[in-house]
């Protein structure tokens, strides 16, 4: 059982313990410094509904549970309760060393949470309840503001807004690093850090496929994203056209991998025999470069694995596959809908057949 390799005292617990501790040695910090008025610590859920740390909230923090704020989303309107929102941290829990049996308490309930919610990392195609904690320097309600003008995004000024899982840790991590710090700046808004658990990004043991246990080597660890420092004391509003395509590709390239890495283990391949989390970028980027998205980028990143030589991925950039790379996406322009399998599977046979 995972609840069982979660207990005090096990490894997993004494890992995430550490990450608690470091989450509430930098709400101290932060608190003790003079120079500026202490941010407010926030959880950031997927939704209040049907999520295991909202129950456990209700039960053993009534008040802060009463105290959320769900993002005024018009998406969830009559349904606030699915839409992403923000809880209080309480105070017991942003003590890195207790001093109380209450302190000692909310740093055994984080603990465990947050071990519970590495299980539901580790297991990757599933949803996330527990989305990362934030420190902002503006009420719940402004903060949530901001969160609804970043999840209000349009891909082209021609599409509608979509909806931008923007508190998906999946999501931010992937687009992260192909950002600018303008972008990086305009998405912090008013949030001075934004911690979440690191999520997988590299082969999937057939194993943890099938029983859910991750491997020993696997240990929990923070991404902490700070805000970018600007001249301006002041945050810039959110634009509703913060991602250019490429970076529309990049935050939605954690299910694609996901879906390759499933397939792989899913028919018993080692990790040794599945790509690694750089070469699986590798692969991604080049179909991100030619205009490649969703199941057509899915089934090229497939493709130029199972044709690699070695761990070397299929090199497309070779003189004959470039041009037959070049006719497929130009065949897929003139007919939006044909597949990148399919033409690629016509161009095999064509080259085969007598």
């Amino acid at each position: 059982m995972q609840s069982d390799l979660a207990q005090p005292g096990t490894s997993l617990y004494l890992q995430t313990l550490a990450l608690v501790r470091a989450f509430a040695g930098h709400c101290e910090a932060r608190a003790n410094d003079d120079s500026s008025e202490a941010p407010i610590a926030w959880f950031l859920l997927d939704s209040w509904l049907d999520n295991p740390t909202a129950e456990a909230l209700e039960v053993d923090f009534p008040e802060h549970a009463d105290a959320r704020v769900a993002v005024p989303d018009p998406f969830f309107e009559g349904r606030e309760n699915s839409a992403p929102c923000l809880v209080p941290v309480p105070r017991t829990m942003q003590c890195e060393v207790p001093d109380s049996l209450a302190e000692a308490k909310a740093q055994h309930w984080l603990t465990s949470q947050l071990a519970m919610a590495w299980f539901a990392a580790r297991q990757r195609m599933v949803p996330q309840p527990f989305c990362g904690l934030l420190l902002s320097r503006v009420s719940g309600h402004a903060t949530a503001a901001h969160l609804l003008r970043l999840g209000f995004q349009m891909r082209r000024k021609e599409e509608a807004a979509r909806l931008f899982r923007y508190h998906d840790p999946r999501v931010m991590q992937r687009v992260w690093n192909h950002l600018s710090t303008a972008q990086q700046t305009a998405w912090m808004g008013p949030i001075d850090t934004w911690w979440s658990l690191v999520q997988p990004w590299e082969p999937w043991e057939p194993d943890e496929l099938i029983d859910g246990i991750p491997p020993v080597i696997a240990v929990p660890a923070w991404q902490k994203i700070v805000r970018p420092h600007t001249a301006s004391a002041e945050y810039a509003m959110c634009s509703s056209h913060l991602l250019d395509d490429r970076q529309w590709s990049w935050a939605d390239a954690t299910p694609i991998a996901g879906k390759v890495w499933q397939s792989l283990a899913a028919d018993g391949v080692d990790v040794a025999l599945q790509p690694d989390g750089p070469t699986m970028n590798r692969m991604l980027a080049q179909g991100i470069a030619v205009g490649l998205t969703g199941k057509n980028l899915e089934v090229f990143v497939k493709e130029s694995w199972q044709a690699r030589t070695g761990s070397a991925p299929l090199n497309w950039d070779q003189p004959e596959l470039r041009e037959n790379l070049a006719a497929i996406l130009q065949r897929m322009e003139a007919d939006p809908q044909a597949s990148f399998g399919g033409l690629l599977r016509e161009s095999v046979l064509e080259r085969i057949t007598p």
